[in-house]
């Protein structure tokens, strides 16, 4: 991931408070089973450059593919992309495994897996 130049600063570091305080969210919401009621703090005043902030907060954190798809989502509804997670399996034969991905995210996040599930985000 490249540096933010120096105008993206800010943004970058708005996103990446609004990356903390959303991450919590959904573990917690994961933990009490209600994923589907996330609701996640307004991140819409915050500009593109925010989405640096926020994956640097998560690669940081090393969560779990669901928790990053789940933070990205919330990210990318709060800009005006309503993004579906995707979850996607790997055959046993080729040792089990499972991930979770946002659509339209680049191929090679979801190379190798098998789309099992689909979960559009709620209103």
């Amino acid at each position: 991931m490249r540096i933010p130049r120096p105008s993206e600063v800010p943004s970058a570091v708005r996103g990446a408070v609004w990356g903390v305080r959303t991450r919590r969210r959904v573990l917690r919401a994961l933990d009490e089973g209600r994923a589907g009621q996330l609701q996640a703090p307004s991140c819409g005043r915050i500009g593109p450059a925010g989405l640096k902030g926020v994956r640097l907060v998560l690669r940081a954190h090393r969560d779990q593919c669901l928790v990053d798809a789940l933070v990205r989502q919330q990210w990318h509804a709060g800009h005006g992309s309503r993004r579906a997670l995707m979850i996607g399996v790997t055959s046993p034969t080729a040792g089990f495994s499972a991930h979770a991905w946002l659509e339209g995210d680049p191929p090679s996040s979801s190379a190798g897996f098998t789309e099992l599930a689909r979960r559009p985000l709620n209103d």
